[in-house]
Parts: C-alpha cells; sequence; structure tokens
C-alpha cells in the first residue's frame, strides 16, 4: 500500500503567498490548492479559514533576514564598510520582497498580520554597531538610530519601487554603495 504523501506548511503557505500576490483577496483556497498540489481539506485541517491561511501566508517565513545573519557572522572581522554594503544589499532584497506582503496584509483589515522580521533586523544592526562602536571600528552614536535611517532608506527604496516601479530610480547596487558612502561620512572612526 502505498504511502500518502505529506506537505509542510511551508509549502502550503508559499502556494498561498503566490496566489494571494496575484490575485489578492480574491484569491481562493482551492487556487492555493491546487498550487500546492493537494486537496482543499488539507488546507482546511492546518488553517481554519481563508482568513488565518491568508494572515499565516502573509506573516512570511520565521527565521531571521538574511542580512542579520551576514551581520553576525561578520562582527569584528571585516571591515564594517564592507559589511555595511553587503547587509544592504540582503537588507534591499529582504525588503523588496516583503513591501508586496506588508501591502496585501494592510489592505486586508481583517488580517493585520505582524512582520516581526522589521524589527529584528533593526536590533540586529543596531547590535552590531553598538558592538563596533565599542571596539571603535565607528564613531560612537545612537546604534539605533543609525540602524533605523540605514534601514528605513532601504525600505523606502523597495516601497516607492513597488508602488511607483522603477521610473527612473537609481540602480539598486548604486543606492546601496551611495547610502553607505552617505553615512560613513558620519560614523568613521576618527583618527
Amino acid at each position: 500500500m502505498a504511502r500518502t504523501p505529506t506537505i509542510r506548511d511551508e509549502d502550503i503557505l508559499a502556494a498561498a503567498r503566490h496566489v494571494f500576490l496575484a490575485r489578492g483577496m480574491l484569491g481562493t483556497s482551492a487556487e492555493v490548492a491546487a498550487k500546492a498540489g493537494i486537496s482543499e481539506g488539507t488546507i482546511f485541517k492546518r488553517f481554519k479559514t481563508k482568513a488565518q491561511l491568508f494572515e499565516a501566508a502573509m506573516r512570511g517565513p520565521g527565521q531571521p533576514p538574511a542580512f542579520a545573519v551576514l551581520l553576525r557572522e561578520r562582527l569584528g572581522q571585516e571591515p564594517v564598510r564592507e559589511t555595511l554594503f553587503e547587509a544592504g544589499l540582503l537588507a534591499l532584497d529582504f525588503y523588496q520582497k516583503l513591501m508586496p506582503l506588508t501591502m496585501m496584509a494592510w489592505a486586508n483589515p481583517a488580517s493585520r498580520a505582524s512582520f516581526s522580521g522589521g524589527m529584528r533586523g533593526i536590533k540586529a544592526l543596531a547590535e552590531h554597531l553598538s558592538t563596533e562602536m565599542d571596539a571603535g571600528r565607528i564613531r560612537r552614536g545612537s546604534a539605533e538610530a543609525l540602524a533605523r535611517a540605514y534601514l528605513g532608506s532601504l525600505a523606502n527604496y523597495a516601497a516607492m519601487d513597488v508602488v511607483f516601479g522603477e521610473q527612473d530610480a537609481m540602480p539598486p547596487r548604486e543606492f546601496v554603495t551611495e547610502l553607505v558612502d552617505l553615512l560613513w561620512t558620519g560614523i568613521a572612526p576618527t583618527k
């Protein structure tokens, strides 16, 4: 007797994200089931309502953002400016993926899904910057304000791209380079 294949919640949620991003709340559980290759009943065994499925899908993956992982790995080991650039590229990618999910959740008053990845990223960057300040590798200041300014600028770039399209926008790598250069003038260690 053949064993019934199992599907992970993450696979169902990935299919739901795909459907909801393409169709909004008009997307159906039948479409999600078809995308995931399962029956609708399987969905409703795990998520009692379409609203619960939507909220879980829009919350996004629970892992820390890739840029937060990079910051932990690079702490005190690589040049700060280079780390900020590489983390910035990863953060921009994170925000470009998160922004449509956020907008979709905001558009559905019944589901105010929370996106903890943003705050985790701010805390990770602030912690990284604070440690680098303590080591004298960058000028002392408010690590949280600097983290919010940097990541807020990247989130703004992603939001403008989602809302208005590229419309003569500065290319992403150039934007991150210019932003790091601008921030570096204020945080470079004093000689």
